[in-house]
């Protein structure tokens, strides 16, 4: 993305008057909850900086998101109740407000008595068949409760629903500085300084290989690790015993190995974990092709001479992209891997470098090893970083404001 692409984006710190106005910010709450209270909440804080521009200019924010899936209906298990405690919590002395009605039963009378700076969040847009369908008619709902539009749910606007596409007909539409800032560091990936690095591991290898296919013309090696070596593994003949690997994707990465065998950085070893006696077990990659042989052991992480390898090319990287953990990290006995890669990153990715980390498993495994901080970029997205990466021209968000900003 061009720095001349990225100055056309409309943002909200553009707005010039917001006043007595009501800003509808979509948000991306869809946080992790348990036990009816936040466990992460690292977008709720992500969208703190939009929401005190607005309370600072003398506006009212309402916030909508969605949580779970509900499939359209009420679930009380998915209400965004929790949400709003950790907002208060996040805002102590801001006038925070719930609004559980459905949103056609919001009447103009609760529109005039909010007042400069309060901020209202909605009930999960979900519980309306509406959202996901991108209907009309509910944008229109959305769209009667204020005079403009902000996004700010970067990591959600890979998905063409009401409150991200259709509602940026019928209001005037900008991103949030969050969205913004993701937009603008994000965009340093695509056209990268080289030497360029990129770093895949975690579960979701659907959505990984694509973006691999987009950058790898432009990007010098990726290391791969998690369920992605797997694939590429099982691509290239190893047995890899009961190690999780989507079939589907072999043959793309088949293809991809054809075309940029030499870019692709495969562990050295691994550490596999018996299910019957419970150990863990190190292992050497070796041209036997014999990783794995027992049904019951599985691939969990990389081993230690992976990290010295991989930590070899990230030392001359000048651009660095990490997206998913090397291993299970929820397990401490396959955390080492993603931790001393890590480590690795922080060490080079501060100053003249650029290294950025996206996806919930990588953040949650950053967290679980205090981590996150020492990153250069942080984003919020996960599929929407991916898909973003892989053609940002038609990431539904971005496309959406800007074509309501070319009418």
């Amino acid at each position: 993305m061009t720095i001349t692409e990225i100055k056309k984006v409309p943002r909200l710190d553009q707005v010039n008057d917001l006043q007595g106005k009501i800003v509808f910010m979509r948000v991306d709450f869809n946080v992790p909850v348990k036990n009816g209270r936040v466990v992460e909440n690292f977008r709720i804080k992500s969208a703190l900086s939009s929401i005190e521009h607005i309370i600072k200019r003398d506006g009212r924010v309402i916030l909508a998101s969605h949580l779970g899936r509900p499939e359209g209906k009420y679930n009380k298990k998915l209400s965004l109740n929790p949400v709003y405690l950790e907002l208060r919590k996040l805002m102590p002395r801001q006038n925070v407000l719930f609004w559980d009605k459905d949103i056609s039963q919001i009447s103009k009378k609760d529109l005039a008595a909010l007042e400069a700076g309060d901020v209202v969040l909605l009930e999960n847009l979900r519980f309306n068949s509406g959202e996901d369908k991108n209907s009309v008619s509910f944008a229109r709902k959305l769209a009667a409760l204020a005079d403009i539009y902000v996004n700010e749910a970067f990591s959600f606007s890979h998905r063409k629903a009401a409150s991200i596409d259709a509602i940026t007909n019928l209001l005037s539409a900008c991103v949030g500085l969050k969205f913004f800032e993701e937009v603008s560091n994000l965009g340093k990936l695509i056209k990268p300084r080289r030497p360029a690095i990129g770093i895949i591991g975690g579960i979701k290898v659907e959505t990984k290989l694509p973006l691999m296919e987009r950058l790898l013309p432009s990007y010098d090696f990726f290391l791969i690790g998690g369920v992605a070596a797997n694939v590429f593994f099982k691509a290239l003949g190893y047995e890899i015993g009961g190690s999780l690997v989507n079939h589907g994707n072999l043959k793309q990465a088949e293809e991809i190995l054809k075309k940029f065998g030499d870019k692709i950085i495969l562990p050295k070893d691994v550490l596999i974990w018996e299910e019957k006696e419970n150990i863990v077990i190190s292992r050497q990659v070796t041209n036997d092709k014999d990783i794995v042989y027992k049904k019951n052991q599985m691939i969990l992480d990389v081993g230690r001479n992976t990290v010295k390898d991989f930590s070899k090319y990230i030392r001359s990287a000048k651009t660095i992209i990490w997206n998913g953990p090397m291993g299970q990290t929820e397990d401490p006995r396959f955390r080492k891997g993603t931790a001393l890669l890590a480590e690795a990153i922080a060490k080079r990715s501060k100053g003249a470098p650029f290294g950025a980390v996206g996806g919930g498993e990588t953040i949650e495994a950053l967290n679980r090893i205090k981590m996150l901080k020492d990153m250069d970029f942080v984003s919020t997205g996960g599929g929407a970083m991916l898909d973003f990466l892989t053609d940002y021209k038609k990431f539904p968000g971005l496309a959406a404001v800007l074509r309501k900003n070319k009418n």
